[in-house]
């Protein structure tokens, strides 16, 4: 809602998660007179989310611990929100981060009660192989923010990694059995209703439909006038649909990729019809929701999850034995149901071929045609992979220690051309890179070569802990089961991970992570001999005032973060709009006021400020009644040195820099004062050559520095640097004119061409 120029928003998912926390208060007891049906509900609720055996010691914190987490599993999923931009800021995010706050807070008031005898304080520093790699990964992303390549991207993508980490460690910490089945079961019904929704974008199928398909909708849409407003598909607006709730289809497709086995694993472990037939829905929404997205590169992960499964299971008796064993008739039945739904379904076509003026061309695609066209993977596209990939080797060549968390946007200027030229496509004046598709490889780019190994190790360690569970005695048909089924939904992401980037975002890795912690957990409490590294350590601490003081920095943190996050998203609502007017070139007084706004709320947003100063660049003023703003080029100024603070290699940045002290010189040159004049040129000069270092296919650097060039007398200089433009694109009309200006010079013999 936007009044009196400012935008109000409670998040939806925000709604979700305090509706869900009231429902799991205990009722029962409080209101004495419900039926006792409704009193076993609510109990039943509360238990499901967070079971708590009889002997568990502290009950109080492992059912609000188990109850938070899994409310967090649940809204991960579906926690859309329509009013920022995903990339952004995403409100994922900041539930894993706020939340794992809380929970980290929880836990140390916890561990003070449960060691309340003991007189000083012992740290536990025994723990698994892949905790300590967690360890090492999360401490070289907080280390990477003091030499990183742009402070608002190391800070924010070092709190996601946190969030993570903080996932991974209460999914291993909090670890129960029952508990892990009911997350998968939790994850079942979010992403069910994601495939839902992703089904229905794929038919293309609108809000007015679905009123019109309803029996009685139409009335009571009549009857309550403000019912007509409401949006359900149209709240969902995506770039690349169908999405469900996700950014873009393909990442919603790769999310399939890693819960598709987890809700098998359902399937085979259900003990009676209707878990059954649940699970089967699950399963089958989400594998035709996979194929709707038309997304290869998930298609290939799902392929290769099939053959690891195989080879899997050929190797170890265990698990198949307990597979075969599982295999039931009705079981049989509701596999091959689902796949016959999956491959009628799969006959149909999609109209999105043609979507709000946008050509999805795999849209239009079969099934079939889009699986045969990954072998003709478009040249382009395969050759900025490459690039990216090639040069990113030189980038941690030169960067050991790595560029920083989200440094990859930030450094990856400096090398679009170190060993392999990026393809116009993948690197030009209006756009660079974000993310390397690779995020494995990117890891090491921005963690450094100890921190990317930690990072791959976390999880390649999941291999050996679902073998060692599997093999042991200890372990359960069901236990084997749900260590094989997750470490292939782990495995697929991993994947996928090799040539996308679905763990920069926020969903996609923090179930990751939790999964990892859920295998983690199990291989803790099944292993026969689990390889623990490291010892406790007794300290003559006073455990009192440690734990306090342990508590209250948790507390600070949470604060600070929870208050970080908020600020952030207030300026996201501002940023939306600004992002969406600038886009369609509409740069008027209500974009300027859109940017200050974000940025007054928030600075640190790095999309914010890289649109900062190109929006003041674009701004006429008087040029419509729309455009009354005096606007001068000291405030244009202002605002690029700022955005370039902290992204140095921004080329369009540069350029404009360069224009507006060109400007400044020919105006003093106007004025005869030749010094003051002389300082801008030098620093038209300066924003130029780096601007060029930056460039190859557009001729904006080459012929602002020529410009440049022309101000000290260095003609030939300025010749070379306007051929070089005209090689890029003959006809720039700024570079034909400065070239028409030099013939005299070179029909003089002055400048040689």
């Amino acid at each position: 809602m936007f009044v009196d120029g400012v935008i109000y928003y409670f998040p939806f998912a925000c709604k979700m998660i305090i509706a869900m926390l009231l429902l799991a208060l205990p009722w029962e007891r409080w209101l004495t007179f419900l039926p006792e049906k409704v009193k076993g509900l609510f109990k039943s609720y509360r238990t499901f989310l967070a079971p708590v055996d009889k002997d568990e010691a502290h009950k109080w914190y492992f059912t609000t611990a188990r109850l938070a987490l899994s409310i967090m599993v649940f809204i991960l999923p579906i926690a859309y929100d329509h009013f920022v931009p995903e990339v952004a800021g995403d409100l994922r995010w900041y539930i894993m981060q706020i939340g794992g706050l809380a929970l980290l807070t929880l836990f140390f008031i916890f561990s003070y009660e449960k060691n309340k005898k003991e007189k000083t304080l012992t740290l536990n520093f025994k723990q698994p192989f892949t905790v300590w790699m967690a360890l090492i990964t999360v401490i070289f992303g907080a280390l990477t923010i003091s030499w990183g390549a742009s402070l608002p991207n190391n800070w924010w993508f070092f709190k996601n990694l946190f969030g993570y980490a903080l996932m991974f460690t209460f999914a291993l910490q909090l670890r129960h059995d029952t508990w892990y089945r009911n997350l998968i079961w939790l994850l079942a019904l979010s992403v069910s209703f994601n495939a839902v929704l992703g089904i229905l974008q794929f038919f293309n199928v609108t809000d007015a439909e679905i009123v019109a398909a309803i029996p009685l909708a139409s009335w009571f849409a009549e009857a309550f006038p403000s019912l007509q407003n409401m949006k359900f598909i149209g709240f969902f607006q995506q770039s690349a649909p169908p999405a469900g709730a996700f950014a873009n289809k393909n990442l919603a497709a790769s999310f399939m990729v890693m819960t598709i086995p987890l809700f098998a694993y359902l399937m085979f472990t259900a003990k009676n019809n209707i878990r059954l037939v649940l699970s089967s829905i699950a399963f089958t929404l989400a594998t035709i929701f996979l194929l709707y997205t038309r997304s290869r590169g998930s298609w290939v992960s799902a392929c290769a999850v099939i053959v690891f499964a195989l080879i899997w299971i050929a190797i170890n008796k265990p698990v198949r034995q307990t597979i075969i064993a599982h295999f039931s008739l009705n079981k049989s039945v509701a596999f091959l149901t689902s796949i016959i739904i999956v491959l009628w379904a799969s006959s149909f076509q999609s109209n999105l071929g043609k979507h709000g003026g946008q050509n999805f061309h795999s849209m239009s695609t079969t099934v079939s045609e889009q699986f045969t066209s990954v072998a003709d993977i478009q040249k382009g596209e395969l050759a900025t992979r490459l690039a990216y990939n090639i040069n990113g080797v030189d980038m941690l060549l030169e960067n050991p220690m790595g560029v920083g968390l989200g440094g990859f946007h930030t450094i990856y200027p400096k090398y679009f051309n170190s060993s392999v030229v990026t393809p116009h496509p993948g690197y030009n004046l209006s756009a660079r890179p974000r993310r390397m598709h690779n995020d494995m490889f990117q890891a090491f780019v921005e963690l450094g070569v100890i921190g990317g190994l930690a990072h791959l190790l976390f999880f390649v360690s999941t291999l050996v802990m679902a073998w060692k569970i599997q093999t042991s005695s200890k372990s359960d048909d069901t236990v084997k089961i749900l260590s094989f089924f997750t470490l292939l939904g782990i495995g697929g992401m991993c994947v996928n991970s090799l040539g996308d980037f679905p763990l920069q975002m926020p969903t996609a890795p923090g179930i990751l992570w939790l999964l990892v912690g859920v295998i983690t957990g199990l291989y803790i409490k099944y292993a026969e001999k689990p390889w623990i590294f490291g010892k406790n350590i007794e300290t003559k601490l006073p455990k009192e005032a440690s734990v306090i003081t342990f508590t209250s920095m948790a507390f600070v943190a949470l604060s600070f973060i929870t208050y970080d996050n908020y600020q952030r998203r207030e300026g996201t609502l501002y940023l939306k709009p600004a992002l969406g007017l600038s886009r369609t070139g509409t740069n008027n007084d209500t974009t300027i006021y859109m940017i200050n706004k974000s940025m007054e709320k928030y600075a640190l947003n790095p999309r914010a400020r890289e649109i900062w100063g190109v929006i003041y660049m674009s701004y006429k003023p008087g040029s419509t009644p729309q455009h009354k703003l005096m606007i001068t080029d000291a405030d244009r100024k202002e605002k690029l040195l700022e955005a370039i603070k902290y992204d140095p290699n921004a080329q369009n940045n540069l350029i404009n820099l360069a224009m507006i002290e060109l400007r400044a010189t020919q105006n003093l040159v106007n004025m005869k004062n030749v010094q003051e004049a002389d300082k801008h040129v030098k620093k038209a000069i300066e924003y130029g050559e780096r601007a060029l270092k930056l460039s190859y296919y557009t001729p904006n650097a080459p012929t602002v520095l020529a410009i440049a060039y022309l101000f000290v007398g260095k003609n030939q200089e300025a010749y070379n640097n306007l051929k070089l433009a005209l090689e890029r694109n003959p006809q720039y009309p700024p570079a034909l004119e400065y070239m028409e200006r030099l013939k005299p010079l070179i029909q003089k013999g002055e400048v040689k061409p």
